[in-house]
């Protein structure tokens, strides 16, 4: 079977296991290949149509 694409949408950082949620997803599905959208996004700004800027970030493309 395929390996599964994960896209992480999530903020914050585990400090229990001192992890990214990247790493933390990694972690508990191996093998994934993990895309993750992150930047200055802030949900009423973009619902009042504020400009914002988004980063989708993933591995080595043979990968994803």
């Amino acid at each position: 079977a395929d390996a599964p694409l994960v896209l992480s949408v999530s903020k914050g950082f585990d400090a229990h296991r001192q992890c990214t949620m990247s790493e933390l997803i990694a972690a508990n599905i191996p093998g994934a290949s993990i895309v993750v959208l992150t930047g200055p996004t802030i949900a009423n700004e973009v619902a009042e149509g504020k400009p914002t800027g988004a980063v989708l970030a993933a591995g080595p493309v043979s990968e994803v």
